[in-house]
């Protein structure tokens, strides 16, 4: 509710849920979630979406996702992969490969000096980041999830969210996301809000903002779909 309250008072259909391995769910052994969206998140929303398809109360209402930090990120892959997500709010979220670069960039200097680094060709550094995220793969036993790669699949509006004051997910890590997407003018920057509080920061703003995205995006498909509901 710290986020949804808003859509659940505007009358919305709101499902909460935590990925495999946190909260309530079951979990599997040796898997330990971390920050970067796995193949495992994927097929957690995967399942959502199939018990969604199977709940006669809600198969026949339109879709949309709304995720924060890691929950956007896998809110964001999850839109590439199935088409029947209508809408996406991504609050905080990011994709890997552009956080990864945002770190290594932000941090080089205190392995390198900026003069050595600035003369690493960009074909070099993005081997080592490959080989890097497959050897944290093969340690953790799992395959992360990278939109970049498929940025195209995105068919849906998507609603990026950040914080001006987010150390994390910078305003420039959102504004590339946007970028990827190829989405204009799909992000709201909000003043002096931190990593996952930007809500926190103006309730009644993001509220205004998050119910008038996914309303625009439903009524889209009602259209399409002529229907009312």
């Amino acid at each position: 509710m710290t986020y949804c309250q808003g859509l659940v008072v505007a009358g919305f259909h709101v499902l909460s849920v935590d990925f495999r391995n946190q909260g309530e769910s079951d979990s599997i052994p040796g898997y330990v979630p971390i920050h970067w969206v796995s193949e495992y998140e994927l097929d957690d929303v995967r399942h959502i979406l199939e018990w969604i398809s199977n709940n006669d109360q809600l198969n026949t209402l339109p879709l949309g996702l709304l995720g924060v930090s890691r929950g956007g990120a896998a809110a964001l892959a999850a839109a590439c992969r199935f088409p029947q997500i209508a809408a996406v709010v991504s609050d905080s979220g990011f994709t890997t490969l552009t956080l990864v670069n945002e770190f290594l960039n932000k941090f080089s200097r205190f392995v390198v000096p900026d003069w050595f680094f600035s003369r690493l060709p960009r074909w070099h550094i993005a081997e080592t980041l490959r080989q890097a995220l497959r050897r944290s793969e093969r340690k953790r036993g799992c395959r992360y999830v990278h939109p970049e790669k498929e940025p195209e699949s995105m068919k849906c509006p998507v609603l990026l969210i950040s914080g001006r004051r987010d150390s994390y997910v910078t305003p420039r890590v959102t504004q590339r996301v946007s970028d990827l997407i190829g989405q204009i003018d799909c992000t709201w920057i909000v003043d002096k809000a931190k990593h996952n509080r930007p809500r926190s920061m103006d309730a009644e703003e993001y509220d205004r903002r998050v119910i008038e995205h996914f309303s625009n995006a439903f009524a889209a498909v009602r259209a399409v779909n002529g229907t009312d509901e």
